[in-house]
């Protein structure tokens, strides 16, 4: 199974118990009610809902037919195409900003940034973020550590993505990069946390044996961790990269 079209399999699960993007994305964006957004790798459309608080107009682009229907069922005023970074169903020169979340190690980059420049407006904005744990927080390594494992076996150790990794070709017209990094906290219970931790690829698509080994070690962590109403105060964090797309 091809990880990065894996999540269809556990679509709902995945929009139930995957952290949103916190508000202050929106307000580090600078969108206005005026802007168009695009979506791009939308998933069950988690950060799309978070965009549409800003009265934006946002259009979702996502290529897993079961995280979509989630999406559209979820935000039915939302436009939604199939699609991918690669391949982009919109015309030239069309949004003002091109927002990715969770997704950019999923895509071909330089075929990406090329694709998202066609369709911004000049002046326009791609914002690439990741949503997730604050790895660098004290008294969660041990959680941290087992959800970084189910990935790193599949995928080479690449985890704890850098938004100052991210480079631009040199023939594609994006400059004024930015990064910033968001600091927020997600209260969890013992059974979201577990349920949190079944929606990662690692897990996915792991074996039966595999997967209950990792469920059952998730538990007793999350168990151990959780004060006395049950509940697990997870430090998060945005990790966020953005540029400007130059004149034409």
């Amino acid at each position: 199974m091809q990880r990065s079209l894996s999540f269809g399999s556990v679509a709902r699960q995945y929009d139930e118990f995957r952290p949103a993007l916190p508000d202050e994305f929106v307000q580090w964006l600078g969108l206005q009610p005026t802007s168009t957004v695009l979506d791009l790798a939308a998933g069950t459309g988690l950060a799309t809902r978070t965009l549409q608080r800003s009265g934006a107009r946002v259009i979702a682009v996502e290529p897993d037919d079961e995280m979509r229907s989630v999406l559209v069922e979820r935000s039915p005023n939302v436009e939604a195409f199939a699609g991918t970074a690669e391949h982009i169903p919109l015309d030239d020169n069309s949004v003002d900003a091109v927002v990715i979340v969770s997704a950019w190690h999923w895509v071909k980059p330089d075929e990406a940034f090329r694709e998202i420049a066609r369709v911004l407006h000049d002046e326009g904005t791609l914002a690439i973020a990741w949503n997730g744990a604050n790895y660098t927080a004290p008294d969660v390594d041990e959680l941290w550590a087992l959800r970084q494992s189910t990935d790193d076996e599949q995928n080479g150790g690449v985890q704890r993505h850098d938004p100052k990794a991210i480079v631009v070709p040199p023939d594609v017209p994006f400059t004024n990069v930015e990064t910033a990094l968001l600091h927020w906290q997600w209260p969890r219970s013992v059974d979201q946390i577990v349920a949190w931790m079944q929606t990662h690829s690692g897990v996915i698509t792991a074996s039966p044996k595999e997967a209950a080994a990792i469920n059952k070690e998730t538990r007793e962590r999350a168990l151990s961790m959780a004060d006395a109403m049950g509940i697990i105060t997870l430090p998060m964090a945005t990790r966020c990269w953005r540029a400007r797309r130059s004149p034409r």
